[in-house]
């Protein structure tokens, strides 16, 4: 038998987040919480904890890049 060597482990740089509101979504809930979730992923953004924020214009929600290299607390 032969052993073999475990895979280092890799760790992540990297997150892409992205959000939709499934069929059924309550949207007035949506819309009483999405202006603080709006201003806090703007915080995180100009913290340098969010690499990139985008939205797609035909869907109500976007994406973003937190930063998840070590030195950023996580997002």
């Amino acid at each position: 038998m032969s052993q073999t060597t475990p895979m280092p482990a890799t760790p992540t740089t990297k997150i892409l987040a992205i959000g939709t509101f499934p069929p059924g979504t309550d949207m007035q809930l949506v819309q009483r919480i999405l202006p603080t979730e709006v201003r806090e992923t703007a915080q995180l953004y100009l913290e340098g904890k969010i690499d990139q924020w985008y939205s797609l214009q035909d869907r109500t929600w976007g994406g973003v890049h937190p930063e998840r290299d070590g030195r950023q607390s996580s997002a």
